[in-house]
């Protein structure tokens, strides 16, 4: 797979991963705040290991998605430097 896909396919898990876990933050401080008492103890609990478990998650897209990136401009750097010295020894 390209460097590129693999980039854009992490960057688009990040972000749907990020939404999931704003949604069910937001549920859940609700749930605290308004004493709504949605879910049962230990519903409560899987939740919160799924909103913990997404965060890591989350953390490895952005992690990969930087990587991806700094050998992407590695990569552009590299060409750049190349064009240039070429173009120093047709002068």
């Amino acid at each position: 797979m390209q460097r590129k896909k693999l980039e854009e396919s992490a960057t688009v898990g990040a972000v749907v991963l990020l939404a999931v876990i704003i949604c069910v933050s937001v549920l859940g401080f609700a749930d605290r705040i308004f004493s709504w008492d949605l879910l049962s103890q230990p519903l409560e609990q899987l939740v919160f290991f799924v909103v913990a478990a997404t965060f890591v998650m989350l953390l490895g897209c952005v992690l990969t998605s930087i990587m991806l990136n700094l050998s992407i401009i590695a990569d552009k750097l590299s060409t750049l430097a190349e064009r240039r010295d070429a173009r120093a020894r047709d002068e």
